[in-house]
């Protein structure tokens, strides 16, 4: 798999977490924190709005899969989240992580996550 394919999948994926953080986290951590909740479970299909295919990728999930074969499937874990299929993917955010996300400024925040996600 090429290194610049790699790159464009994971700019692509955090392209989509900073439109989703946009739109949902607030409310989201709210939820989460008054009911007690130490993480929280976000769908994939939650990224799919905020996919831009003019990444190079159709659908959100061709994101993924790259991703997965790039790192061999450890790209999740690189993010300090955890994963389960229950007929989709489903990513598993610590609600701590989550509020670090939400208070980071973007440009900074897109910087340390192609990091983390070694590019």
């Amino acid at each position: 798999m090429s290194g610049e394919l790699c790159r464009r999948a994971a700019q692509a994926f955090i392209d989509a977490l900073l439109c989703y953080l946009r739109s949902n986290a607030l409310r989201t951590l709210k939820i989460a924190s008054l009911t007690g909740q130490n993480e929280v479970k976000v769908s994939l299909r939650a990224f799919m709005r905020c996919h831009d295919t003019s990444s190079g990728f159709a659908r959100i999930e061709e994101v993924v899969n790259t991703l997965t074969r790039c790192s061999e499937g450890s790209w999740i874990q690189k993010l300090g989240w955890g994963h389960i299929f229950e007929e989709e993917l489903y990513f598993i955010i610590p609600l701590e992580s989550l509020k670090k996300l939400t208070e980071a400024e973007e440009k900074e925040l897109a910087s340390a996550l192609l990091r983390d996600l070694g590019f």
